[in-house]
């Protein structure tokens, strides 16, 4: 534990509508917990303003800006502040879109949404009825001409400029990291965007029947806006319909992040998918043998472990290890496993033919892009 820094100059502890960290500082409304501007302290960047129209984790209906209706929402900021992270929980009592959680933590370059809605409290559309379409929208300020990019898990790709032809080129999946990267000026810089939990949902209004049957997908609209002062560029996430039975009430969650100079595949990739590992808490009282170890370590962060299990061969002294690379450039790295290695060759996907044979563990090439499956035998 350390003492924590004492707040800046000009800002209250106390104060709930302005959140700091090294990194990132957010001003919000205190009224209506809208997100005013989100300014990179590093650079001063100022990555959304609300006075230009941008939005950060903002509701939208139809397309449009939810508002309540009847009399005026009633919303409570509440501010946390402490060594760890600096968070306000936003609530609006009796809303459909009762809380947001925005939390900067104090030692990463991060800004946090967790959005709640209640289906209970959505308006009842019939079945012969268009359904509303809940999303939540980020527009981020740029200047001039920016570069769309997805890392889609096999590396980062320019959307729509890298897409086949034929592909639909109106919106992507987010299941990763989508990327605004804005190479105007000495100066470049990139924002980066990541849905950090199950991506295939889609809210809809509530209906007379269910919707099971339904091919909607996940979808992120990226739009691009001229104004006369500026490129707007808006990443809105539907969700696909639940199933009944299901809570009433949905959490879903972002991760915000900028960065000074160009598009990085391997911090794309890292920022999509460092929240998906599981973790156990102990029993009281109780403690590992052993706080940090590895069960497989690669030498280079290209290259992704994209599967580790038992061999299909039936073999119990067998496993697969798949890996893949994911910077586009030719590669080789070395490999530590905990248990002595017998051999190593290299498998077809389905583990039905030897392609390779042997392979030594500190030397294993992949080419740009290129998945790889192994079989290792201790």
């Amino acid at each position: 534990l350390e003492p924590s820094a004492k707040p800046a100059a000009g800002t209250r502890a106390s104060d709930p509508s302005v959140l700091e960290s090294p990194y990132f500082r957010v001003e919000l409304n205190p009224a209506t917990g809208e997100v005013v501007s989100i300014t990179d302290r590093r650079t001063h960047r100022v990555l959304l303003n609300r006075k230009n129209g941008g939005h950060a984790g903002t509701l939208m209906l139809n397309s449009s800006v939810y508002a309540e209706s009847g009399p005026a929402q009633r919303v409570v900021l509440h501010r946390e502040r402490g060594p760890v992270v600096d968070q306000v929980v936003i609530t609006r009592p009796g809303s459909l879109w009762p809380q947001t959680i925005i939390s900067l933590p104090q030692a990463e370059p991060m800004v946090r949404f967790t959005e709640v809605l209640d289906r209970s409290r959505m308006r009842f559309v019939a079945n012969s009825k268009p359904h509303d379409l809940y999303s939540f929208a980020f527009d981020f300020s740029v200047q001039g001409k920016v570069e769309h990019w997805v890392d889609d898990g096999e590396g980062l790709y320019r959307f729509p400029e890298d897409l086949l032809p034929g592909a639909h080129k109106d919106a992507v999946v987010p299941q990763h990291t989508l990327v605004w990267s804005d190479h105007t000026g000495s100066a470049p810089y990139n924002i980066m965007l990541a849905q950090k939990q199950p991506f295939f949902d889609r809210l809809r209004s509530q209906a007379g029947t269910s919707a099971a049957g339904s091919s909607d997908g996940a979808l992120v609209d990226v739009m691009v806006k001229q104004d006369q002062s500026e490129t707007r560029d808006q990443g809105i996430t539907t969700f696909k319909t639940y199933e009944p039975g299901y809570p009433t009430t949905y959490n879903f969650s972002f991760a915000l992040t900028g960065e000074p100079g160009t598009v990085d595949p391997i911090a794309a990739h890292r920022f999509g998918v460092e929240d998906e590992s599981d973790f156990a808490e102990l029993p009281p009282h109780h403690a590992p043998s052993s706080w940090t170890a590895s069960m497989l370590s690669l030498s280079v962060p290209n290259v992704v472990l994209e599967t580790l299990k038992p061999s299909a061969d039936g073999d119990p002294d067998d496993f697969l290890l798949r890996l893949r690379e994911i910077a586009g450039k030719p590669t080789e790295l070395s490999l530590k496993f905990p248990l002595p290695l017998r051999s190593i060759v290299e498998t077809t996907m389905t583990e039905d033919r030897i392609l390779r044979s042997p392979i030594q563990a500190n030397a294993i090439r992949l080419s740009p892009y290129q998945t790889i499956t192994l079989r290792l035998s201790v």
